[in-house]
């Protein structure tokens, strides 16, 4: 596959920040194209600071894949 880095806005419980998501992009055989990255932010930009017994860290890992296909639908 192929890399690229997105910038994308992450929210959660309506905080919204800018984070760097690189990618992979691959053409699958046939023909879809998937893309899927991780990325690391820090729950306390979202306001998120519960952890019950301490078994969160601060820093956790995020991820997204999306498979986009053409459309033979003409109408």
């Amino acid at each position: 596959g192929r890399s690229a880095d997105l910038q994308t806005g992450f929210t959660i419980k309506g905080v919204t920040k800018a984070v760097r998501l690189p990618v992979t992009v691959t053409e699958l055989a046939d023909g879809s194209v998937r893309i899927s990255g991780k990325a690391k932010i820090e729950r306390s930009q979202f306001n998120l600071d519960w952890n019950k017994l301490a078994v969160m860290s601060d820093t956790v890992t995020v991820s997204a894949e999306a498979v986009f296909v053409q459309s033979t639908d003409t109408a």
